[in-house]
């Protein structure tokens, strides 16, 4: 890749190579950075404020009140759809490249975001959770969503390594 920078002595273009290597990696850890912070530190947020709040009004929401209602299984629906939106752009748009890798991968996102998108949707309808069900759904919902993440940056790590 060769870039025009500067002139040479006879007035013309003086042609310099930039190693693409060189430019391409911040810019993939740049958007890997991105993704974690925007797309998965960021969705913590609210979950992090209903714990301050309850925290305010004395009511004490212990970590695993926080997360025994299904708010965590949502993120990582979230996040197993947008990892399986990047794959299968990479996908139609590579064609053939790594294509049983992309499909693996793929296969376990959409597995993850069906769990989760099903196990919220059964918490949600099943109304407030006996204290002793707390610690078992907030340990599921921190595991599941601990796969999914993982899943995700495999998927976002493959689909950088292809651009």
């Amino acid at each position: 890749m060769a870039d025009n920078l500067g002139s040479s002595a006879d007035g013309g273009p003086e042609k310099q190579t930039v190693e693409v290597s060189e430019v391409q990696l911040p810019l993939r850890a740049l958007r890997m950075s991105a993704w974690v912070f925007f797309g998965v530190l960021l969705a913590w947020v609210p979950l992090v404020i209903d714990v301050l709040f309850g925290d305010m009004a004395s009511s004490h929401i212990s970590f695993y009140q926080a997360l025994s209602h299904g708010e965590l299984l949502l993120l990582a629906s979230v996040t197993a759809a947008g990892a399986l939106g990047e794959l299968i752009i990479t996908v139609a748009r590579d064609g053939d490249s790594a294509i049983k890798r992309k499909m693996t991968l793929a296969g376990g996102l959409v597995i993850e975001f069906m769990v989760s998108a099903m196990g919220y949707a059964i918490l949600r309808f099943q109304g407030e959770p006996a204290a002793p069900q707390e610690g078992h759904i907030a340990v599921w919902s921190l595991t599941l969503f601990g796969a999914t993440f993982a899943t995700s940056l495999c998927a976002m790590l493959f689909v950088e390594s292809d651009t």
